[in-house]
């Protein structure tokens, strides 16, 4: 592989130079990439299995183990331990301020710069621990996520100061720590793929744009020209330039259009497929690392496995009104983002109140509504078991203050993922609305939680791929109905909420990594 000015450069490792020809050097790039990948993916997953597991262990220690301890009950407990929470959340956010970013930030930043940085490891994964042993209503893929890409990002650039050129360590990082926290490989492949497939479409954008100006340019230069030769004929010259110049706008304008509408068939090199190849390897030896360990050392990730829908014949027609239920939930969810990210704003230069906040609230609804608390993970387990001996209207109303509760902790400084508490909300909505109306659970939590994550996302395939081993194949029909209604269905303007700015730019300590 040689660089542009000629010279000889090591070759990199998930990238290509000159094309690759030959069976043996196809078969030999191919296999080493798709080993590092699967490596990388193991390490991620075993690397998730350890965070999950001490998280859990803190919550025990704080929620079971010191409750037990005490010589009387304590039903208040989450009124002193909730604003608890909240003032080590905001005094440790106001001393370090490296609170979690989103998923959405974090994955920008490893796009947009090849990597991630942390401002410290140590206090980042404090940060990370503190919102959800506290009781947060958020969940775990957001600050794992970042750490996890900090790490490779570190991985990559000293292997580069090795001599070794990794340019996409950083990159299947995101795949890999997705499918582990969720348990669901095809989480991360489907969400790199259509993150990728973004790419490809604003880069053949930006190629068509120039293009288009690079051929403007030169028919205004070739029209002054004619003018300047015709003298007396210029005006009409200019004319004519002018309504070819039009035409040629017009031309550019449809060729915009068709380039947004279909592929262009020179991405389809071998560096497309390729890295779905090596999403595809980290998404899977993440979710086997994660698995491997937790069979050997106990312990799990990832989301529960639910029971078949158990619906017959005109009971399937449930799907409908009880995805416009899960669809209605995810409204809520835009909606209360929207109030509380303008509500935040009043806290601009306060780092203690609004965690502090956030305590109190969830500790008050906590003595009624227990469910509230939590990323969601190991409460799915219990609810699955135990639904039955709750009313309808506690779970319910469980699910509802479940979607507004997150809302108000990502953006009240708990900072998390929105994915594990919203799917319990969705699962608690379901056997409410079960209990209410007497229809198979699974058909209920099936078609609730898939049209809210749906609505969430806005992506159907990909809340498909999240929930698919969640709900079993024989409801794929069910979950893509609820899917496509989640998000075909709108979401009105007045419920959408802005990107926060510094959501929209790379994230803070983020930085360029070594140039190649």
């Amino acid at each position: 592989m040689t660089s542009g000015h000629g010279k000889k450069d090591k070759p990199y490792v998930g990238d290509y130079g000159e094309p690759i020809e030959g069976v043996g050097r196809i078969a030999s790039a191919s296999v080493s990439l798709v080993v590092l990948a699967c490596l990388i993916g193991f390490a991620v997953g075993v690397v998730v299995w350890g965070a999950l597991t001490l998280s859990n262990l803190l919550i025990h220690l704080l929620w079971h183990e010191l409750p037990a301890a005490l010589p009387f009950e304590a039903p208040w407990l989450p009124l002193a331990l909730c604003p608890l929470g909240g003032l080590i959340i905001g005094l440790w956010t106001r001393t370090f301020h490296n609170a979690p970013e989103s998923l959405d930030a974090v994955m920008e930043t490893v796009r947009a710069t090849g990597g991630y940085r942390l401002k410290g490891l140590g206090s980042s994964i404090v940060s990370f621990l503190l919102p959800l042993t506290f009781g947060g209503s958020v969940g775990p893929e957001a600050g794992l996520t970042g750490i996890i890409a900090a790490a490779c990002t570190w991985i990559g650039n000293t292997l580069k100061r090795a001599g070794l050129k990794v340019k996409a360590v950083a990159d299947l990082t995101l795949s890999a720590t997705l499918s582990a926290v969720f348990g669901a490989p095809l989480l991360g492949i489907v969400l790199n793929a259509e993150e990728q497939e973004r790419g490809h479409t604003r880069a053949r954008g930006q190629d068509q744009e120039q293009e288009c100006a690079r051929e403007q340019g030169q028919e205004r230069a070739r029209t002054q020209d004619r003018a300047r030769a015709q003298g007396r004929d210029g005006e009409r010259a200019r004319e004519r330039g002018r309504a070819r110049a039009q035409e040629r706008d017009g031309e550019c304008a449809q060729k915009r259009g068709a380039s947004a509408a279909s592929p262009s068939p020179s991405d389809y090199t071998f560096r497309r497929p390729a890295k779905l190849l090596l999403y595809t390897a980290a998404a899977f030896g993440a979710f086997g690392g994660a698995v491997l360990v937790g069979s050997l050392l106990g312990g799990s990730a990832g989301l529960p496995r639910f029971s078949s829908i158990g619906a017959s014949g005109l009971e399937y027609a449930w799907t409908v009104p009880l995805a416009l239920a899960g669809w209605l939930l995810g409204l809520l969810f835009h909606g209360s983002s929207r109030l509380f990210r303008a509500a935040s704003r009043k806290f601009k230069n306060d780092s203690l109140a609004p965690p502090l906040l956030v305590g109190v609230v969830m500790g008050a609804l906590a003595t009624a509504l227990p469910g509230v608390l939590f990323s969601g993970e190991e409460q799915c387990f219990a609810i699955m078991e135990n639904w039955a001996l709750s009313s309808a209207f506690v779970l319910l109303l469980t699910g509802v203050f479940k979607v507004a509760l997150t809302s108000l902790c990502l953006n009240f400084g708990w900072r998390g993922g929105n994915f594990f508490p919203c799917i319990f909300a969705g699962v608690s909505f379901g056997y409410g609305a079960s209990a209410l109306l007497g229809v198979d659970p699974m058909l209920c939590v099936t078609s609730v939680t898939t049209a809210l994550i749906a609505c969430m996302t806005r992506k159907p395939l990909l809340s498909l791929a999240l929930l698919l081993l969640c709900f079993p194949a024989d409801g794929l029909l069910v979950s893509g109905i609820a899917a496509i209604m989640g998000a075909a269905l709108p979401v009105p303007r007045a419920l959408q909420t802005a990107r926060k700015a510094d959501e929209s730019r790379p994230a803070a300590g983020a930085s360029l990594q070594e140039s190649d």
